[in-house]
């Protein structure tokens, strides 16, 4: 176990050290880096929705650098493997203008100037594989693991027949698992007249089968589901059930119960009394709500109340969209910012599945949300901490046993070793105190249990 607090205390002691960013460091590798490039990229908003596409590129063409290929003499292509003609027509393309802009504003670099020899640093090389599939797919990058898989086939490797297989392959064993157990997650299905009977059976499903990586039950992942037409239905709580076959089949028995869209009423619960105690929610868990739509809301403006209500109890929000009918500006409002990154566009409901690695990878990295008090925590590989600053906060984090590793950044939500803004140490016998001054961003920690007992 470990404790934090969040609160104007007085100031005893700081452990902080200096930027650590290997993403800007040639030749760095190693999953930590790419998951602090591909994170980087996304939060900013350059190139939000890459289906994953980027992170499982990374990791089956070099091993997120690891292979020994990757930084070979006379190659300068990076962990991407990003060869000097694809990159070179990445540079002085009128269309991609917008896009120079944005990596000039978020990131200082000038990307027309870039010699193909900076792609050894991870940032370029990711930034330069983003820009390729830009060029290559525009909007539409391919969704899901198979259709990108055809697509590594035919353009990277089109004379390896095995290429597409092995991509399925390793991509899905990236793909797979879920470290954190801290995590309530409810499903908010809508159920109104504008979607079939079929189309409301391909959410339940989707529901059923993003949890089936995730340890389930009372002390791992709990789990929820409401549904809104006219009106809405609780149809179970957090801790209704404790197993996840239970979960599974109240899930696949929830009814279809067309009407109209009040999106408002059914967040309105969730934030009143869903991500309570009395409904089974923990106070010191993550907590995601997928919002799975087809249509605008029927009082929009109530829609959107109630998101920013929910939102302020420390629940993050995702929205995926079905059809054509969906209101964008309205779903980028009911959806937790950056919207880029927590709100999904579909055409069609059985497209859905191609979105639950997605979700499922984006529930798991959930930061818990903390506003001023006091936490305990059980020890758990890792656990992501998001904590609103009102011009000054002291945190102090002490464990119960072992020790703690402290990543802390206000870029990065997931700061780790590999990029964070400071870094502390914090155990059993001396604590570690984070003291933040004149600052307004919310500050991102990444706390890593390193006990030889769990605790």
């Amino acid at each position: 176990m470990w404790q934090t607090k969040v609160g104007l205390l007085v100031l005893l002691g700081v452990a902080l050290a200096q930027i650590q960013d290997l993403t800007r460091i040639p030749g760095s590798s190693g999953p930590q880096v790419v998951e602090s490039v591909t994170s980087l990229i996304h939060e900013s908003c350059v190139f939000p929705n890459d289906r994953l596409l980027l992170r499982r590129f990374a990791y089956v063409i070099s091993d997120d650098g690891q292979k020994a290929f990757t930084y070979r003499l006379g190659f300068d292509g990076g962990i991407w493997q990003v060869t000097q003609q694809d990159f070179q027509v990445t540079q002085n393309d009128p269309n991609l203008q917008q896009y120079y802009n944005d990596i000039a504003t978020r990131f200082g670099i000038n990307w027309n100037t870039v010699q193909w020899m900076d792609l050894r640093k991870p940032l370029y090389s990711g930034l330069s594989a983003a820009l390729f599939l830009v060029q290559t797919f525009g909007q539409n990058v391919p969704v899901g693991v198979e259709k990108q898989a055809a697509w590594y086939q035919k353009l990277v490797f089109p004379n390896d027949p095995m290429a597409a297989y092995n991509f399925t392959k390793e991509a899905e064993s990236l793909d797979s698992g879920c470290a954190s157990s801290n995590l309530d997650l409810a499903y908010i299905v809508d159920t109104s007249a504008s979607l079939s009977p079929i189309d409301f059976g391909q959410a339940t499903k989707f529901a059923s089968d993003v949890l089936q990586p995730f340890a389930v039950g009372p002390n791992d992942v709990r789990v929820a589901l409401l549904t809104f037409s006219t009106g809405f239905k609780r149809v179970f709580n957090f801790d209704q059930y404790d197993n996840k076959a239970a979960i599974q089949a109240a899930i696949k028995a929830a009814q279809y119960l067309p009407g109209e869209t009040d999106t408002d009423q059914a967040l309105d619960y969730a934030a009143s009394t869903l991500y309570s105690a009395a409904s089974g929610a923990r106070i010191s868990s993550a907590k995601v709500a997928v919002l799975i739509t087809d249509g605008k809301a029927t009082y929009s403006a109530a829609a959107v109340q109630k998101a920013e209500e929910l939102k302020n109890k420390g629940v993050t929000v995702f929205v995926i969209g079905v059809g054509d009918a969906v209101d964008k500006d309205e779903l980028n409002l009911l959806a937790t910012e950056p919207s880029c990154t927590h709100t999904q566009l579909l055409t069609d409901y059985q497209d859905l599945d191609s979105l639950r690695a997605e979700i499922q990878r984006l529930s798991c990295r959930a930061p818990v949300i903390l506003q001023e008090g006091n936490y305990t925590f059980p020890c758990t590989s890792t656990n992501n901490y998001r904590i609103g600053i009102n011009s000054k906060e002291t945190i102090t984090i002490r464990p119960t046993s072992g020790f703690v590793e402290i990543y802390g950044s206000f870029l990065n939500p997931y700061p780790n070793a590999a990029f964070n803004e400071f870094s502390a140490r914090a155990t059993s016998q001396r604590e570690a105190i984070i003291y933040v001054q004149d600052e307004s961003r919310p500050l991102y920690l990444s706390i890593v249990s390193q006990s030889s007992d769990n605790g």
